[in-house]
């Protein structure tokens, strides 16, 4: 089910009320309570005993953790940060790397607890609009930040500062030197001119060295935060000797942000006028920043265009049609036409005037002398002018319909090129996000002694600048991933005959409306018995169950907690990687997959599809069902009798000299009611469509083809899950929602002849699980109302305890039965192992299924629980659909 934004606000003020009012209290109070037995250790510490330090210090954690968590679903950013960095300065407190400042320390969490509830009460008091505070604004964060940056580092944080220490984008850096600090430097100008506000000016270089600071800092340019320095010094001088210096410092920093763009000449490149135009009129380059979620509401704006204009297409196409009608009615009126007149020239004869004169008492005039009409007359002439309006009209709506498409030639023409400006200013080449990884793996091959060289293919693929950043975290997970499992060590890679340096490649192409992204190395490969020998002894798989295809032990590489290292180092058998990876990537409505051969390497290939794709779709009919298939991907169409007598229900036929596999496309698709169609009918088609289906040619039939149009592919919402031989749907000038078919994806349904995910599934409707009951148990309020708006609004019912022991007292009352728990783990009066180990010696709820949701991520606390029984163990933050589909697949 998809929520609108007026429900998920809803959602976010409830939960934000609940941590406001209900979490944050306790936590608050655990904080302080804490904080005063940690000074009593301190006058005292002869008294303390073995550990209890350390308790503390656990206790105080788990409170600004809460913290932390429930800020960052309330969405107060800066509430969330500092409890992140109070958290950051306990575990630096509790791993001992604290060791001659420990006063400090503790005066530091004094001012930022008193912070936290400063915070806090802003927060209560404009609930539905909190003011939003700037961390780096605080002076307390500012000290914690430079607390924490002398403490030793962690293994953890030593381990990736390769790379984190990436460029910058290019494109960023001269966006925010070009626009950024020039508005800070003319600001300043304007307060320069004469006549000189002392004070304004003073404000302004204040906010100036700020703005310059945080901006040199976040670039790494010394000269940047050099010239704040040097504004910041002058602030008191006289105001002549203030003027003088400060223009003399900007002159400075634009020739050094000069320097730094190394622009080209602007006399290098000639600028060619128009016809009959100055040069000097031809207007500069500008360059605007606008939001990335303006420029998605753009697009979907776009895309809504088209759909309308692919609507007045049907209109002007109906139109056109009952032209051609109203031309050949129009036409059968032309003898009708002919007669009539005839007759009339009949009736106004002399004779027949006269006749009809002896009728009449006026004889003034003869028949010679004036004509006579009857009422007779008048009809005839009205019909004869309703005929000639009717030409008159035709030629009118001729005209109107050549006008009609002309119009819409002209707006197509607009929005492809409107399309096309829209997604240019959203594209960048992938070499931004690939040469990030140049310099980190070079750190990390000379630290680990091994030879690695990183090859960059297609670097001028055009990606949508919002995917590369997002995935950044995923690229770096395999290239680590590469370089740690997949390369070997020189001596190795000699004694296998290879090359002493190693090689990773990166690879970008689009295609269709997909952007694929390929991470190879030439090392050892992956070994899937090792693989498959690991989920046996982490209880992934049995040992007795059916043999497994390589694909499918591949898979467990992506699952949470899996590592095929023996031992902890500084790259690996950390448990935290692929599945992050795999995480990422569906985040974004993609996939990725892995191939890989012992000795010779292994390759990840990620795929994301684009935001806005206007494709060639060629439209089919097929059981009374329309379909869409990109047009990329067909190779022919053939029809069906001269090949093979398709009433005999033939698997092959020869194509191009080759046997080629035909189907009926719905008998591949996995129709709920497919079995419901008489087979005689199934096969009651007469055209063949050719796809390229994983470069093999494969035949589809169809009843009738539909014609080919571009139109607008559009994703589905990312909550609700789809198979991936499902491209996304598009929407007709009819109205009617068209699903489009990804062929590259139908190789597996071909192949295994049954669905992948049918409609059945819980992805697409509720089962009969979909009523079950779930008991929450959680000592956060606002964790507790979150998931019970999620699962209630997905059909189930829900019950709320507030820890482990309330639970126990609900599920022991008589009458009341339960189809799953989720459990926190840490929680007062019995936390979420406790209650684990009273649920498996129940003798009523031994098998009541049970899942952890918690935000430890450890393995030690995974296998605990897997040890005391549990079904499933969730992280937080989760992700709705991963959730609902783990609870539908526990449920049945």
């Amino acid at each position: 089910m998809v929520l609108d934004a007026t429900s998920l606000k809803a959602i976010l003020l409830e939960a934000r009320s609940c941590f406001l009012y209900e979490d944050a209290p306790d936590y608050l109070e655990m904080l302080e309570q804490g904080m005063q037995k940690l000074l009593t250790f301190a006058r005292n510490p002869s008294s303390v005993k073995p550990g209890e330090i350390k308790l503390e210090y656990t206790v105080l954690m788990r409170a600004a953790h809460s913290i932390k968590g429930g800020a960052g679903i309330a969405e107060l950013p800066a509430l969330h940060k500092l409890a992140h960095k109070l958290e950051d300065l306990l575990e630096a407190l509790n791993e001992g790397r604290v060791q001659d400042q420990i006063d400090t320390a503790h005066e530091l969490l004094i001012i930022g607890i008193e912070q936290i509830k400063e915070l806090v009460a802003e927060a209560i008091a404009n609930p539905e609009s909190p003011v939003i505070v700037d961390d780096s604004q605080l002076p307390i964060a500012i000290a914690l930040d430079g607390f924490l940056q002398e403490l030793a580092p962690r293994q953890e944080e030593s381990e990736d500062m390769a790379f984190a220490a990436m460029a910058v984008n290019p494109f960023i850096l001269k966006t925010v030197l070009e626009i950024d600090l020039e508005e800070c430097l003319q600001r300043i100008e304007k307060l320069l001119t004469p006549p000189v506000q002392v004070a304004a000016l003073k404000q302004g270089l204040t906010g100036f060295v700020e703005e310059c600071t945080l901006l040199g800092q976040t670039l790494n340019l010394e000269w940047l935060i050099a010239g704040a320095e040097t504004v910041q010094k002058v602030q008191n001088a006289k105001v002549e000797q203030l003027l003088e210096m400060v223009t003399k410092e900007i002159a400075q920093l634009r020739e050094m942000r000069s320097k730094t763009l190394n622009p080209a000449p602007q006399i290098s490149t000639p600028v060619v006028a128009a016809e009959n135009q100055p040069i000097a009129q031809v207007a500069p380059v500008l360059n605007l920043r606008i939001p990335v979620t303006k420029l998605d509401r753009m697009s979907n704006t776009l895309g809504e265009l088209l759909i309308g204009h692919e609507r007045l297409s049907l209109y002007h196409s109906q139109l056109h049609q009952a032209n051609l009608t109203l031309n050949k009615q129009s036409q059968k009126l032309n003898p009708i036409n002919e007669q009539v007149r005839v007759f009339y020239d009949q009736l106004a004869s002399p004779l027949a005037s006269l006749n009809a004169s002896l009728e009449t008492s006026d004889r003034e005039f003869d028949a010679l002398q004036f004509d006579q009409y009857t009422g007779f007359h008048s009809t005839l002439q009205d019909l004869q002018e309703v005929m000639v309006r009717v030409q008159e009209t035709k030629s009118d709506i001729e005209l109107i319909t050549r006008d009609f498409q002309s119009g819409l030639d002209r707006l197509r023409q607009q929005l492809d090129s409107l399309r096309g400006d829209l997604t240019q200013s959203r594209l960048v080449p992938f070499k931004f996000l690939a040469q990030r990884f140049v310099t980190p793996l070079q750190t990390l091959s000379d630290r680990f002694s091994k030879s690695v060289e990183l090859e960059i293919i297609n670097q001028e693929t055009l990606i949508d600048q919002v995917i590369l950043e997002q995935l950044q975290t995923p690229l770096t997970h395999l290239v680590r991933n590469a370089f740690d499992h997949g390369i070997e060590t020189p001596q190795e890679r000699l004694n296998l005959g290879k090359s002493k340096t190693a090689q990773i490649t990166l690879t970008s192409h689009v295609q269709a409306n997909k952007v694929v992204i390929a991470i190879s190395d030439n090392g050892r490969g992956v070994d899937t018995q090792k693989v498959l020998q690991r989920a046996i002894e982490t209880g992934l798989h049995s040992a007795n169950a059916a043999e497994l295809t390589k694909e499918q032990i591949l898979q467990f590489l992506f699952m949470p907690g899996f590592s095929t290292a023996n031992s902890v180092t500084d790259l690996s058998g950390r448990g935290v990687g692929l599945d992050v990876v795999r995480l990422q990537i569906e985040r974004l409505r993609g996939t990725v997959q892995v191939a890989t051969q012992v000795g010779q390497g292994t390759t990840f290939t990620i795929t994301i599809p684009l935001t806005l794709s206007i494709l060639p779709l060629l439209l089919c009919r097929c059981q009374q069902r329309t379909l869409a298939i990109p047009s990329v991907n067909i190779l022919e169409i053939i029809a069906l009798a001269e090949f093979c007598d398709y009433s005999s229900q033939p698997e092959t036929i020869m194509w191009q000299d080759r046997p080629t596999p035909i189907f009926c496309l719905t008998k591949i698709l996995p129709y709920t009611r497919a079995d419901s169609v008489p087979a005689a009918d199934q096969f009651n088609q007469h055209l063949g469509i050719v796809l390229d289906v994983g470069d093999k040619a494969v035949v589809v039939a169809v009843n009738s083809l539909l014609g080919e149009r571009e139109l607008v592919l559009k994703p589905f919402d990312p909550t609700v899950k789809v198979p991936p031989y499902i491209a996304g749907c598009t929407v007709l000038g009819t109205g009617e929602v068209v699903s489009v078919l990804s062929p590259n994806y139908l190789g597996e349904l071909i192949d295994r002849k049954q669905p992948l995910l049918t409609l059945s599934s819980p992805a697409f409707k509720p089962s009969s699980s979909a009523k079950a009951t779930i008991l929450i148990v959680d000592d956060s309020i606002a964790v507790r109302k979150l998931l019970d708006q999620l699962l209630s609004k997905s059909g189930y019912q829900v019950m709320q305890c507030r820890d482990g022991k309330e639970a126990v007292e609900v599920l022991n009352r008589s009458g009341d039965f339960y189809d799953l728990v989720i459990s926190d783990i840490e929680m007062p009066r019995m936390d979420g192992f406790t209650l684990l180990r009273e649920i498996r010696t129940s003798k009523n709820w031994s098998n009541l299924p049970v899942a952890m949701l918690t935000s430890r991520e450890n393995d030690q606390h995974r296998q605990k629980a897997k040890a005391l029984g549990a079904n499933a163990y969730f992280t937080k933050p989760f992700a709705p659909d991963k959730l609902l589909e783990a609870i539908a697949t526990l449920l049945r």
